[in-house]
């Protein structure tokens, strides 16, 4: 049984908390630096990148940076992103534009005379994901037991992967391993084989759950592969001239009805 990393696909890096507030308008300086959060999915628009100012403690806060120019670019291709109507420090690309399923993507930031770039590879997708049952309940199961095993074909020696929960239904709240929150609180585990044991203590609610699996790079590795770093100040960064993390996925995704 290789170690499991599980989180929701909803939340923000490191309890930053956007929406909260409207934009600083204060130029960045080295004590307020950005922090970059974008995660970009090949074959879908973007909708995954934002942006927030750095607190005296090295984390992400309030207010969000919602007044820069941002822009995905690969060979052969580019698009502009839009800060979103309603969330602040969220940039959004439009449906017509969608990430390749293979190539370098770089990310470019331009905040006042500022410019923040990075780049990441399109992982090899994954095939072959399937349950060994698409329906589990949870009646009298105990928190340790093994209720579904998840496999897919293995990409290689040395790659990891990571499990993730997509289109969290509203108003459930996420338990147990499982946590609140994307980067900001989740089970930093990855797995380094094609398999996974899920657990009673994985599903704090029930309906269904859509599991999506992907091979991870390693500025994602470095980033959380080892815990969620109490500080961004001094964490592992692709980002130039800012902190955070830019990572591309390719994976796939099935779903799981719990009862």
């Amino acid at each position: 049984m290789k170690d499991v990393w599980i989180f929701v696909m909803c939340g923000v890096l490191l309890g930053a908390s956007y929406g909260c507030n409207s934009e600083d308008d204060e130029a960045p300086d080295g004590l307020n630096m950005i922090i970059v959060e974008a995660y970009v999915h090949s074959g879908e628009p973007v909708h995954n990148i934002r942006l927030s100012k750095m607190s005296s403690e090295g984390l992400a806060n309030s207010p969000a940076v919602s007044q820069a120019d941002v822009k995905i670019h690969w060979e052969g291709g580019e698009f502009a992103l839009t800060p979103h109507s309603s969330i602040p420090g969220r940039y959004d690309g439009d449906s017509l534009h969608t990430i390749p399923d293979a190539g370098t993507i770089h990310l470019q930031i331009r905040h006042y005379d500022r410019q923040y770039t990075a780049q990441s590879t399109i992982p090899a997708p994954i095939t072959g994901l399937e349950l060994s049952q698409n329906v589990i309940s949870l009646q009298g199961a105990q928190a340790d037991e093994t209720l579904v095993v998840l496999s897919w074909d293995e990409l290689g020696p040395g790659i990891k992967y990571g499990l993730f929960i997509r289109n969290l239904p509203t108003g459930a709240t996420p338990g147990g391993p499982i946590s609140s929150g994307v980067q900001g609180n989740p089970f930093y585990q990855l797995s380094d084989g094609n398999q996974i044991e899920l657990k009673a203590e994985h599903f704090s609610y029930t309906g269904l759950y859509e599991l999506y699996v992907t091979a991870v790079n390693q500025e994602y590795i470095d980033l959380f592969g080892g815990g969620q770093p109490s500080s961004m100040r001094n964490a592992p960064s692709n980002v130039v001239n800012g902190l955070g993390v830019f990572t591309a996925f390719n994976g796939s995704s099935i779903t799981l009805h719990v009862q």
